[in-house]
């Protein structure tokens, strides 16, 4: 989803300048990848609500229940089998339980998250964000530690330091 995000800024929208990007929960992940892959273009990156994989913090909350989803949508086709026509008890579910306010999501917006998340592949798009691994463990390395020489030759580039986040200054 990163490579298609920048095809809409750069070739449709023809933003030419760095961009800012922000992601929430799963979009925090592509807001990742893209600052990884297109660093030169990228002013700064924020991203709130998702664990990073490959992360102190995402190996710590693997074990919970209430984060089941993260490796039920590694399953190949299984996602797409059990959730089929019942996206939206699917969706109600973490509103319910993992929303700091589940009133925050009125009827109408579920209904525009659930037409969304019905599409044909939606749920693959959940998957997508495994495919960000590869380049967390080649910039951040499994242990997570970013070192000096990273930090000034890099662009806006972060990752975990334990449990706090390193962000770099926008170039």
């Amino acid at each position: 989803m990163a490579e298609e995000f920048h095809i809409l800024t750069q070739e449709y929208l023809g933003i030419r300048e760095k961009i800012h990007i922000v992601g929430h929960d799963i979009g925090g992940m592509i807001a990742f990848t893209y600052a990884l892959r297109y660093a030169s273009d990228v002013a700064s990156v924020i991203w709130s609500e998702f664990p990073l994989p490959e992360t102190s913090n995402y190996e710590e909350n693997q074990p919970t229940p209430a984060l089941f989803h993260f490796v039920f949508h590694q399953i190949r086709d299984l996602p797409e089998t059990l959730i089929a026509g019942k996206e939206l008890e699917y969706l109600t579910h973490f509103y319910h339980r993992l929303a700091y306010n589940s009133m925050g999501i009125t009827v109408e917006d579920a209904g525009f998250y659930t037409l969304a998340f019905s599409q044909l592949l939606a749920t693959r798009r959940y998957q997508g964000r495994f495919g960000s691994l590869p380049l967390v463990r080649a910039r951040c390395g499994r242990k997570q530690k970013v070192v000096e020489r990273e930090r000034e030759s890099e662009g806006p580039i972060a990752c975990d330091v334990g449990r706090s986040k390193w962000v770099s200054k926008a170039r």
